[in-house]
């Protein structure tokens, strides 16, 4: 991973512990982000990010239950990238983008206190290696570090 990217995921991770998000809201400046035409490769790094974050306990999603069905397992890249879709969508991504929200979990928080990046003025503090390491112990999320 890139030094932008890593610090994309930082930013991103700072912001999902300060308030919830959407999909399209995540790395808003990366690769022209989301108004930069929805790259295909702006899009697969988003669902990276929120898949691994929520696989490894920094993210929760809500709305799960209330877009797909409660006994079928979480399945983000699906969900975002099309296929698995729900029918009563008929395989619309905007509003599965749109509808579904994520946030930081308690662990998370904690370790953003820990560090002090529990602030908004921390989404723009340069990149905290030290911070990313934890993350990267405590929770085996990947930085390439």
């Amino acid at each position: 991973m890139n030094r932008c990217l890593r610090l994309c995921y930082q930013r991103q991770l700072i912001y999902a512990g300060l308030d919830d998000f959407n999909p399209n809201g995540v790395f808003s400046k990366y690769m022209g982000g989301e108004g930069g035409a929805r790259s295909a490769e702006w899009q697969q790094a988003v669902v990276t990010f929120l898949d691994q974050g929520v696989d490894c306990g920094v993210l929760t999603v809500t709305n799960w239950d209330d877009i797909f069905s409660s006994e079928e397992p979480i399945d983000i890249e699906g969900a975002l990238l099309g296929s698995c879709i729900h029918e009563k969508f008929h395989s619309d991504r905007d509003i599965v983008w749109n509808a579904l929200y994520f946030y930081g979990t308690k662990a998370l928080v904690e370790e953003l206190n820990r560090f002090c990046l529990n602030s908004w003025e921390a989404m723009n503090f340069p990149e905290d290696i030290d911070f990313l390491r934890a993350v990267k112990k405590k929770f085996n999320m990947d930085f390439s570090l």
